[in-house]
């Protein structure tokens, strides 16, 4: 699959999300979203990945990929390597179920300068 086709289709998963916050969302009806298998991991190759530990609500989430990229980065030694930046979620993220936070990780790419 091209690189942008993938990235259309992760970023119709993002919209949903967006737009679903208060309903259910599973991996499957995700993957569904996205036309993706919810079992094989999609651009995954090996290397070193910078991970950024995230607590907040869903508007939140943006300004930290936002501050990873503006400030932690420039002063690191390593740029993005080619590959997808992900979110990781395990088991049960909510943190605070009324407030919608939840816990992930930011997952970036990276290869020294």
């Amino acid at each position: 699959m091209r690189r942008l086709e993938y990235e259309k289709r992760v970023n119709r998963v993002i919209d949903h999300i967006e737009h679903h916050l208060a309903g259910e969302l599973s991996l499957e009806g995700l993957a569904r979203v996205a036309a993706f298998s919810p079992f094989q991991p999609h651009g995954r190759s090996g290397g070193a990945y910078a991970v950024a530990e995230f607590v907040g609500s869903a508007h939140e989430i943006e300004g930290v990929w936002d501050r990873v990229f503006s400030a932690w980065l420039p002063a690191s030694g390593y740029q993005p390597d080619d590959r997808p930046c992900f979110e990781l979620y395990r088991g049960d993220p909510s943190v605070d179920p009324k407030a919608k936070t939840f816990r992930a990780e930011l997952c970036l790419p990276v290869r020294p300068l």
